[in-house]
C-alpha cells in the first residue's frame, strides 16, 4: 500500500500461476466501443464505460477509435483475493496498446495498470497486484519509496520449483469482499502503528522467504504461510467470518503444513501447502470443487496477433 512503501518500503514474495485472463481486442469500422465481459455492452466514447477498472485502462490510454474487447477469465475478478482485477487491467492494456503498434515492458506495463486501477479508478489496493500478470515466474518484489519497483526472479532448479507447485492447493472459502472496503475497514480498526509493525513483518518475511527459496529449502515455507495467516488475523483478515479460522484449522488438521488467506482477507481464496499425501485427505474434508491444484506459471502477459485472412467471410 502507498501509505505504507512511502514511510518504508514493501516488499512480497508473488507468483503467477496457471489461471489465466484472456483479452482479444480488434479494430471496429466506427468510432465505437463494444465491451463483452459477463454481458456485451457498446459505448459511444470510453468516457461511457460503466465498469471504473476498465475505463481507467481506457482513460490511461487516451483511447482513440472504435475497438470489439471481449475478456474471460478463469477466476471470478471480483472478490478473489487472486488479484484478478489487476490481471484483467494488465491484459486489457497491453491488448489495446499492441493493437496501437507499440509495446511495453513488464516493468512499464504492471506500473501503468497499477496507475489506471488505483490513481485513476480510485481503488484502494496493493500495488503488487499489477506485476506477476506482467512478469510471471516465481519473484521477489520490492516497492520503495520514490515508486519504483525492484523485480528479482527467484531462481529455483526446475526439480525443486516442480516439487513447490505439487504441494500448492487453492480453496475458494465461497465469501467474496471488496478489497478497498475490506482496506479501509481495517485502517479504522486497528492503529496505524500496529498495522506498520504488522506489514513490517511481512516486508522481512517475504525476505526471508525469498532467501529460502534460492536456498531450495522448502522446509520453512508452511512456517510462513502460517505466520502470515495470524499476521493477517492482527489486521482484522477474518472480518468477523469465524467460518474462514475454521477453514484454516480443518486444514491444518488434514495435513497442510501452511495455510494462508490471500489478498485483504475478510473472503476470497485460500492457498494451502500441502504434500501430495494428504491432497485426498484435503479433499475429503472441504468435499468440494472449489479445492483446486495449482502451478507456478512462467510466463507474464503476451500478445498473439491473429490472422484472419483467408478464415470464413469477411
Amino acid at each position: 500500500m502507498p501509505s505504507f512503501y512511502k514511510k518504508m518500503n514493501g516488499g512480497v514474495v508473488s507468483t503467477a500461476i496457471d489461471k489465466f485472463v484472456f483479452v482479444t481486442a480488434k479494430w471496429r469500422r466506427d468510432s465505437k466501443i463494444r465491451l463483452v465481459t459477463h454481458s456485451e455492452q457498446l459505448f459511444s466514447t470510453w468516457h461511457k464505460i460503466s465498469d471504473p477498472i476498465l475505463r481507467s485502462v481506457f482513460q490511461s490510454l487516451n483511447w482513440r477509435g472504435g475497438v470489439d474487447v471481449s475478456i474471460m477469465s478463469d477466476v471470478t475478478s471480483s472478490g478473489s483475493g487472486l488479484g484478478a482485477s489487476s490481471a484483467v487491467a494488465v491484459g486489457l492494456f497491453n491488448a489495446l496498446v499492441q493493437l496501437a503498434g507499440h509495446f511495453l515492458e513488464p516493468n512499464e506495463l504492471a506500473a501503468r495498470a497499477a496507475h489506471a486501477e488505483m490513481i485513476i479508478a480510485g481503488r484502494e489496493i496493493g500495488k503488487q497486484d499489477a506485476y506477476p500478470p506482467a512478469f510471471g515466474g516465481l519473484r521477489h518484489y520490492r516497492f520503495l519509496s520514490n515508486e519504483t519497483v525492484e523485480c528479482r526472479g527467484l531462481d529455483l532448479s526446475p526439480d525443486v520449483q516442480a516439487e513447490l507447485s505439487s504441494w500448492l492447493m487453492l480453496l475458494d472459502s465461497g465469501y467474496r469482499r471488496d478489497a478497498s472496503k475490506t482496506l479501509a475497514t481495517q485502517r479504522v480498526l486497528v492503529s496505524p502503528v500496529a498495522r506498520d509493525e504488522v506489514l513490517a513483518r511481512m516486508v522481512h518475511l517475504a525476505e526471508d522467504l525469498a532467501l529460502d527459496l534460492e536456498r531450495s529449502d522448502l522446509s520453512n515455507v508452511g512456517n510462513y504461510f502460517d505466520e502470515a495467516w495470524h499476521l493477517k488475523e492482527r489486521l482484522g483478515a477474518l472480518d468477523g467470518k469465524p467460518e474462514l479460522a475454521e477453514i484454516y484449522n480443518r486444514a491444518k488438521r488434514c495435513g497442510a503444513l501452511g495455510a494462508k488467506i490471500l489478498g485483504a482477507g475478510g473472503g476470497g481464496y485460500f492457498l494451502f501447502l500441502t504434500p501430495p499425501s494428504a491432497h485426498a485427505q484435503l479433499q475429503d474434508a472441504f468435499h468440494s470443487k472449489a479445492l483446486h491444484k495449482v502451478s507456478i506459471h512462467s510466463e507474464g502477459s503476451r500478445a498473439d496477433k491473429i490472422d484472419y485472412s483467408g478464415v470464413g467471410a469477411s
